[in-house]
């Protein structure tokens, strides 16, 4: 397929991390070196339908520079389906021909990549030669056939310290007040940043002492009489959970309608139970946006993951997601490498139960060993005026997206 001399359009899709600028900042450095224009399409899926794409060569130099240290997405993102509707079809290949777009690189999870596989399918009916690559993303690490995802390094970095230090506050506090502290990471359907969690356990006596998982399975007593031990051991318990779980009696789950976060129905659980005073903290968004404390890895993974998707692209290659193949945990080594999209998109990447502890309430060392070298080295974020200098591009799209509803 010699279409690789054309133009390039880029989208993101689905939720942000804290690298996925990084992705777009990489494929348009790659693309000006090779004389290519990179068109980004607004709002990801929005985009296309509008046909509203920005040219990244109207982007000042010094801007780009700042996109690819901004958390977020600097060009907006979102989590619509692709219209394939052969009205909607005819529209975006005829805009793509006018603008002689040859690739796309879509930067998104499992789902999102549903997506580029249906624009791969959708591009060989209406035989339009275009070439449709993946690139991985979610801080959830849930995309099947690579090792890690980008975002999720940096996403288990937060998690694990915001859990250390949090274990560090109540353990300062326990004895005249909270012994319980829940902490609810992200996590629908996999427990993934949850985990990571474990990495903050530097000492017998630190948190978290229960971690929950979506792919486990524990009851609602086994959690009780498991803090109760812990408490009468360490006198304070730091738990954390995925918002995706549920004991074997759905009892978290019956009470959804009462409790926006299962966090808050367990701490009411255990304080009733056990006549102690709990708290919980719920990070949601702070846990994907947190570039300042970024894993150096991650990043260095994200690059590398854009590189490559763009190579494979330069090769006439289509139809595949870039994903990282680990060579060895100690030491860690890994490399690039590409699948195809059949084998990925919309497909979901359970923790193994080897990653599970054999009471169903914390994990394995086998996961530690795997989360550990995720999250090594840092990232040095810029400052102004005491906080981080990041792009603002993000709210002129805003701008011209209120001008499009209009």
């Amino acid at each position: 397929m010699n279409t690789h001399h054309g133009n390039i359009l880029f989208a993101h899709s689905g939720g942000v991390t804290s690298v996925v600028n990084t992705v777009a900042a990489t494929i348009y450095r790659l693309a000006k070196a090779h004389q290519r224009k990179m068109f980004i399409s607004p709002y990801g899926v929005d985009g296309m339908t509008q046909h509203t794409f920005i040219d990244g060569d109207g982007i000042a130099e010094d801007e780009w520079a700042k996109i690819h240290i901004t958390p977020s997405s600097a060009f907006g993102t979102s989590r619509k389906p692709f219209d394939n509707s052969p009205k909607a079809l005819e529209r975006f290949f005829k805009n793509l021909q006018d603008l002689n777009i040859r690739t796309i690189f879509i930067n998104g999870g499992n789902n999102s990549q549903i997506i580029t596989q249906a624009i791969q399918e959708a591009s060989e009916a209406y035989q339009y030669p275009l070439q449709c690559i993946g690139i991985p993303k979610t801080i959830d690490n849930d995309i099947h056939k690579t090792d890690t995802c980008p975002g999720f390094g940096s996403t288990a970095k937060y998690t694990a310290t915001s859990v250390y230090e949090i274990s560090l506050d109540l353990a300062a506090m326990c004895f005249s007040s909270t012994q319980v502290l829940i902490y609810e990471a992200m996590g629908r359907d996999t427990g993934w940043i949850a985990a990571a969690s474990a990495l903050a356990k530097k000492h017998p006596y630190a948190g978290p002492h229960i971690i929950l998982l979506p792919e486990a399975t524990f009851s609602i007593k086994s959690v009780i009489e498991k803090t109760r031990d812990i408490l009468a051991t360490h006198k304070h318990c730091v738990i954390c959970l995925a918002e995706g779980i549920d004991d074997i009696d759905g009892l978290l789950s019956s009470a959804k309608h009462q409790y926006a976060y299962k966090s808050l129905h367990l701490s009411d659980i255990l304080q009733k139970e056990l006549a102690i005073k709990a708290h919980t903290v719920i990070p949601d968004y702070l846990q994907r946006s947190a570039r300042h404390l970024s894993s150096h890895v991650d990043v260095m993974q994200t690059i590398a993951l854009a590189e490559h998707a763009y190579l494979i692209a330069e090769k006439g290659k289509t139809g595949l997601m870039a994903c990282i193949v680990r060579e060895s945990t100690t030491p860690y080594t890994w490399h690039t490498s590409h699948i195809p999209l059949q084998d990925i998109a919309g497909k979901t990447r359970y923790l193994p139960s080897e990653f599970i502890s054999q009471d169903q309430m914390f994990v394995s060392d086998a996961c530690i060993d795997y989360l550990q070298p995720l999250i090594e080295g840092e990232e040095q974020t810029p400052y102004v005026a005491g906080v981080p200098d990041y792009s603002q591009f993000i709210y002129n799209n805003i701008a011209k997206k209120l001008e499009v509803l209009k």
